[in-house]
C-alpha cells in the first residue's frame, strides 16, 4: 500500500492526514500542536511514501504575524522531513488544492468538507461511523491537501 500524506500547518497547531494512493481510502487524521508533530514527524514520514504540505501564499493582502510564524512551522517540517528520509514534500498552494478538489478556486472550507464527504463518505454516527467520522476543523484541510495530490499523482 502506497500511503500519502497530507499536512496543513498552523501558527501553533496543524493537522495532517494519512491517505492510501491505490483505493479512495483514509488511514489516520490527527490535529496536535506544532511541537507534538515535530516530534512524531520522523515515524509518520517513515510510513509513507509521498508528502503533500499546504504552502502560504498572499494574495495581495497585508501580511499578518500569523502568516510568518505558519511560514516558520513549514520550513521546520520540512527540515524534520529532510532529515527523515529521501522524500521531498510537495508544497501546494491553498488555491490549487481548492481547484483539485472543488472544481474552482474560489471555493471556502464548507465547501472543502462537503467534497471530501462526497469523495471519501458521509460521517456517520458514533453507532455506525462512516470513512470521515472523527475528522473536524483543519483535518478537513489536511485531509483535501493529500487527496489533491493524489489526483495529481493519479494523472501522471
Amino acid at each position: 500500500m502506497t500511503r500519502i500524506l497530507g499536512i496543513d500547518p498552523g501558527t501553533t497547531e496543524t493537522a495532517y492526514a494519512l491517505i492510501c494512493l491505490e483505493k479512495k481510502e483514509i488511514l489516520s487524521t490527527n490535529k496536535s500542536s506544532n511541537e507534538h508533530i515535530r516530534m512524531h514527524l520522523p515515524e509518520l514520514v517513515r510510513r509513507t511514501e509521498y508528502i503533500a504540505i499546504e504552502m502560504v501564499a498572499n494574495y495581495g493582502m497585508c501580511a499578518g504575524a500569523s502568516l510568518f510564524h505558519t511560514c516558520i512551522a513549514i520550513g521546520r517540517f520540512i527540515e524534520i522531513i529532510n532529515k527523515s528520509t529521501e522524500i521531498e514534500p510537495m508544497l501546494i498552494f491553498r488555491k490549487s488544492v481548492v481547484t483539485e478538489i472543488c472544481g474552482r478556486p474560489t471555493a471556502n472550507d464548507k465547501n472543502v468538507r462537503q467534497a471530501m464527504i462526497d469523495y471519501y463518505g458521509e460521517q456517520g454516527r458514533k453507532a455506525t461511523p462512516g470513512p470521515t467520522y472523527g475528522i473536524s476543523n483543519d483535518m478537513w484541510a489536511a485531509l483535501a491537501v493529500a487527496t489533491a495530490y493524489r489526483e495529481m499523482l493519479l494523472r501522471i
